[in-house]
């Protein structure tokens, strides 16, 4: 049997959301609330709080571009209030994002909430 690569925990699941959000930025994509729920099991509406608000954090402390704004609500294609910087978007479509590790589930579990 196959090893699951990832912890299937909350912080496991912001993992995958970062890892997910990496890829559709390399290929300048956005992402819909709803494929990010879908992909880890988390409901659309707790999408924000329960996973990108992490991937905020964690890409504020190790000073990357904030890679939550690829994230888009349907039928509007804009990210949540807040987070529609049309240049911090830019910033991170041209990041170098595999030059840096993903976060751990450890380091995510001791990050703080900022």
């Amino acid at each position: 049997m196959a090893e699951k690569l990832l912890d299937s925990g909350p912080m496991g699941k912001v993992v995958k959301t970062y890892l997910m959000l990496i890829g559709a930025a390399a290929r300048r994509e956005t992402v819909l609330y709803g494929v990010v729920g879908d992909a880890t099991g988390v409901i659309a509406r707790s999408v924000g709080r329960d996973l990108l608000d992490p991937v905020w954090r964690f890409c504020e402390m190790k000073g990357h571009p904030d890679l939550t704004t690829i994230v888009v609500r349907a039928g509007i294609g804009e990210p949540a209030e807040g987070r529609s910087d049309y240049r911090e978007r830019e910033k991170v479509y041209n990041y170098s994002w595999t030059d840096y590790a993903p976060p751990t589930v450890e380091e995510l579990e001791t990050t703080p909430d900022g």
